[in-house]
């Protein structure tokens, strides 16, 4: 871990900066489980560039994942979105 990503956030926010991992997140927001496949089909994002994508999300806590067969499901992880924003929103109090 870098010193900008070390406790705290920083790992969401990092995830955050990128264009397309913020594209895949605002996807998921409103979906339930949803297969990679289907994913990279509805954002035309190829698997493998995808998987990183979804890695480092799944690391940083604004997804999860779960198994079905031989299938990997994703969907956003509010809990951690939304405790996100509340963290942001007392920095700006401060």
């Amino acid at each position: 871990m870098t010193r900008n990503t070390e406790g705290g956030y920083g790992e969401a926010h990092a995830a955050l900066a990128h264009a397309t991992r913020s594209q895949i997140l605002g996807y998921l927001k409103d979906k339930d489980y949803v297969r990679a496949g289907q994913i990279a089909i509805d954002l035309d994002i190829a698997n493998s560039t995808l998987s990183g994508h979804l890695r480092t999300l799944r690391q940083a806590g604004l997804v999860v994942s779960r198994q079905v067969g031989t299938e990997v499901q994703y969907r956003a992880n509010l809990t951690t979105i939304e405790d996100l924003i509340l963290s942001l929103q007392g920095f700006l109090r401060r």
